[in-house]
């Protein structure tokens, strides 16, 4: 379980650890990428 808290480097990406929440909700922005 310790293993998901140490970072992650994924290209030049730096992530704090290795949880990742995808998004709640899709297609609510405008076409200009509004909200």
């Amino acid at each position: 379980m310790a293993y998901l808290l140490q970072p992650l480097k994924v290209g030049t990406l730096s992530l704090a650890n290795r949880l990742v929440m995808p998004p709640m909700a899709k297609a609510k922005a405008d076409a200009a990428g509004k909200v």
